[in-house]
């Protein structure tokens, strides 16, 4: 027969786990059980490293590392250019306080994006542009006022020969700067400018001096620069019957590799539609 247990029983707990309390009359052995054990109607919690919240709402902390990636990209050099100061980087431009041209200013990075609007606007290299941003972005600022229509000029002519030619003239008064391009066939032509088949750019020759550019038989005065890439368009139409185009349009720039000589800037803007080529045959 089981009689009442009077004899004290001592034992120690391990950290985690929990017990029933001996019900009167009987020996009850609890099987020791972690966490969270129901006894009659209470719940023992058993405080301890790392225990849950019986409300459910976590008592831990988490800490997320979150990476950073930051793209750098290269300053303008702030350089000074304008009168009697060198040109600027390629793919920089000389920003001028006031909408004036001659003085001096700093070199900034072209703009890589512009908006369509197109109220016309000067370049400080003669040539008419859409807006300030698409003048900025071919490397100019902007003069107060329209281009005078007499300080640049174009001009081609047909030159027939074992291999044709077609020669495109600039002349720029402003600046005084004389630019030929030499478009030959059949050829596939030396530069990025596209011409219609079988036709190809072969050569573009850039003088300091815009005396008799537009007379292609006479040679170019002053200091003579070759050496640049030019990339654009170069397009006509052949009427039935004829070899040469009678007119042309172009739109390309070419830009030195290096320093230019004398006054020439180091990038040149070609835009011009409907040029008469004379000697069309």
């Amino acid at each position: 027969m089981l009689g009442s247990v009077a004899a004290k029983r001592t034992w120690a707990l391990a950290d985690g786990m929990v017990y029933c309390l001996p019900v009167r009359g009987l020996l009850v052995v609890v099987l020791v059980v972690p966490l969270v054990v129901a006894c009659g109607d209470a719940v023992i919690v058993q405080p301890g490293e790392g225990g849950a919240d019986p409300s459910g709402t976590s008592t831990g902390s988490t800490t997320t590392d979150t990476a950073t990636t930051s793209t750098t990209t290269a300053p303008p050099s702030m350089k000074l250019c304008g009168v009697g100061q060198p040109p600027c980087p390629p793919d920089e431009y000389c920003e001028i306080a006031g909408e004036v041209c001659d003085a001096q200013g700093t070199c900034l990075a072209r703009p890589q994006a512009c908006d369509d609007d197109c109220p016309g606007v000067c370049g400080c290299d003669g040539e008419d542009y859409c807006n300030e941003c698409v003048a900025k972005g071919n490397g100019t600022d902007i003069s107060a006022g329209p281009c005078d229509g007499d300080a640049v000029e174009y001009a081609a002519v047909a030159w027939p020969g074992g291999l044709d030619h077609i020669i495109i003239m600039k002349a720029n008064d402003t600046d005084n700067t004389c630019w030929r391009i030499y478009v030959d066939g059949p050829a596939l032509g030396t530069y990025d400018i596209d011409a219609p088949a079988p036709w190809g750019v072969g050569q573009i020759v850039v003088s300091t001096d815009a005396t008799n550019c537009l007379d292609w038989q006479q040679p170019l005065q002053g200091q003579v620069g070759t050496t640049f890439v030019a990339t654009g368009d170069i397009t006509w139409q052949v009427a039935a019957g004829m070899v040469y185009p009678c007119d042309l349009t172009i739109d390309a720039t070419a830009t030195f590799v290096s320093q230019p000589p004398g006054n020439l800037t180091i990038s040149e803007t070609f835009s011009a539609q409907s040029i008469p080529v004379v000697g069309c045959i």
